[in-house]
């Protein structure tokens, strides 16, 4: 997924072809062609260029309704709350709305935490 200030798109690259692949901040000149996708439409690139490196859009803060409906899907969004438990595909989070339950892989893992240290 890229995204900028305008919005999110799912991306499908051959990535054999690049040098390295798009990473967090960094910005791209993308072109190809959109399809239909599962969810949501997606571009199937001809090219991809790394243009440089750029802070982050601002993020979205969904609301329950928008996290549970699927209507951010590729969009940056923050959700704030505690972790009540986390492995390495899954991560339980308790917001002031209810649980969310973020699932992760190895092209999407979960972020990292730290484990808290005993005195």
């Amino acid at each position: 997924m890229l995204q900028d200030s305008s919005g999110g798109v799912f991306i499908h690259c051959n990535l054999g072809s690049l040098v390295s692949s798009p990473h967090v901040g960094e910005r791209w000149k993308v072109q190809g062609s959109t399809e239909a996708g599962g969810f949501s439409p997606v571009l199937f690139t001809n090219e991809m260029k790394f243009i440089g490196i750029v802070s982050m859009p601002d993020p979205i803060y969904p609301t329950w309704d928008q996290l549970m409906n699927g209507s951010l899907d590729t969009e940056y969004v923050e959700v704030r709350g505690v972790v009540t438990s986390a492995a390495q595909t899954e991560m339980n989070l308790l917001t002031p709305d209810g649980e969310v339950i973020i699932e992760g892989d190895s092209e999407r893992p979960l972020p990292h935490l730290a484990s808290s240290a005993s005195a």
